[in-house]
């Protein structure tokens, strides 16, 4: 399914040879099987499956289908967020342990937004008293020319390679630096980017579903696994069954009396 990219089903999975454990699948008296690949523009992150003691049909893949998409983008947000975290963690400390005088500045306004303690204890400040302030607030370029200078640079080339600056500590002492600026062009905005785009995806996929899941003239449900309350309902289950949705939502089908043989409630779900 994944090498292919293309769903599979079978009602032989004792025996078809894409199945790996038919001891199994004889042991637990699992008759058919029904896999849908999840993409992300044209990448597998993984497979929906389906085993099942009875056989099925080929509308269960259309059901697969349905949900896919929405899960696949599902995992892929989870995975960039972890990618995201990660490159976040990595950053923080790297930025935190540096050595070196560090800080991040907003380009919009030029406010501080977080500082090392390599940056605090040579400039004699607070992380309070220089987190959303201005270096022209915080008085400590000894010449306001030469920030400006260094602030013009970065708007014409983007980045600062290297310049030798005089800054003033909080105590009055000057201190000589070699300061530079770099955007941010890292892992950690590419990561942010493909969040974004899947996080687009994912609403355009619940789009997309919902209007299937709406407008479909089979009657569908969405329960929980756990319970089995109804969590969601489509037009066509509220005109057979005849009741109101608020009458269906947070209850289960033993509840509002729908099966005519509990019996059979209980074996599908246990299928």
């Amino acid at each position: 399914i994944a090498q292919n990219k293309t769903p599979h089903l079978t009602n032989a999975v004792q025996s078809d040879p894409a199945v790996s454990d038919h001891e199994w699948a004889l042991r637990e008296g699992m008759v058919a099987f029904a896999g849908y690949p999840l993409l992300v523009e044209g990448r597998v992150l993984g497979v929906m499956g389906l085993f099942a003691r009875h056989p099925l049909n080929e509308e269960t893949l259309g059901a697969m289908a349905q949900a896919a998409d929405s899960v696949a983008l599902g995992v892929e947000r989870k995975a960039t967020e972890g990618r995201l975290l990660e490159s976040e963690t990595r950053f923080s400390a790297a930025f935190r342990q540096s050595p070196a005088m560090q800080s991040l500045i907003r380009a919009s306004d030029r406010t501080m937004i977080e500082v090392n303690e390599t940056f605090l204890n040579k400039l004699g400040f607070t992380r309070e008293q220089v987190v959303g302030k201005t270096a022209l607030e915080l008085d400590f370029w000894i010449d306001p020319e030469e920030l400006t200078g260094f602030a013009r640079e970065i708007e014409t080339h983007g980045f600062v390679p290297g310049r030798e600056v005089r800054l003033r500590a909080k105590d009055g002492h000057p201190l000589t630096v070699l300061l530079s600026s770099q955007p941010d062009i890292t892992a950690r905005k590419e990561a942010e980017a493909r969040l974004i785009a899947s996080e687009r995806q994912l609403r355009e996929s619940e789009a997309r579903f919902g209007k299937a899941f709406q407008t479909n003239p089979v009657l569908m449900t969405i329960a929980r696994l756990d319970d089995s309350t109804f969590v969601e309902i489509n037009p066509a289950f509220i005109k057979h069954t005849g009741f109101e949705r608020a009458e269906i939502i947070g209850r289960d089908s033993r509840e509002l009396g729908l099966w005519v043989d509990l019996n059979a409630r209980a074996d599908f779900f246990r299928r």
